[in-house]
């Protein structure tokens, strides 16, 4: 009779330590697949020529929304940064980050010179709320080629990267 309590027993335990080790998966697997983030606006550039593709030029859109341009590239409308919602992270906690550049940007169809995503305006870290939500505004600059290639007028599409540490 005490084979069979002893049996049980280390039954029981073995089933406990299982389940442990499932709930703590099932919770590392939870982190990392509803945790997100939602652009609820994104980065506009704005509307803008360029006189001589010649040249290398810069348009930047910051965080604070300001613009700025260089060399041949001038600014017709002022563009705007992206608002990003972090979602379903850690409570009270640092989420570090640090930006992926350089990107090319593409065309959904033709031939065009391209854009390269050269920098993203965006803070070192941001900090979630009690329910583990956080906000951030994200700007960028984007570069010519320079190579006197022309521009579609069209919408250029980026993407956007950066590392979540925390």
């Amino acid at each position: 009779m005490d084979n069979i309590i002893f049996c049980y027993g280390q039954f029981l335990a073995n089933t406990i330590r299982l389940v442990l080790k499932a709930g703590t998966l099932l919770i590392f697997y939870q982190q990392c697949t509803f945790a997100e983030i939602i652009f609820e606006e994104n980065l506009d550039f704005g509307k803008f020529s360029i006189v001589n593709n010649s040249n290398v030029s810069e348009l930047t859109v910051t965080r604070y929304g300001q613009s700025f341009s260089s060399n041949s590239l001038r600014i017709i409308t002022p563009g705007a940064p992206a608002l990003l919602k972090f979602i379903n992270y850690p409570a009270y906690t640092t989420l570090y980050l640090n930006p992926i550049t350089p990107t090319t940007g593409r065309v959904q169809s033709g031939n065009s010179a391209e854009f390269i995503l050269t920098d993203l305006d965006i803070p070192a870290s941001v900090t979630t709320d009690g329910a583990g939500e956080a906000s951030m505004l994200l700007g960028g600059t984007i570069e010519s080629s320079g190579t006197g290639q022309s521009y579609l007028d069209t919408d250029f599409i980026f993407s956007i990267r950066f590392t979540i540490n925390y």
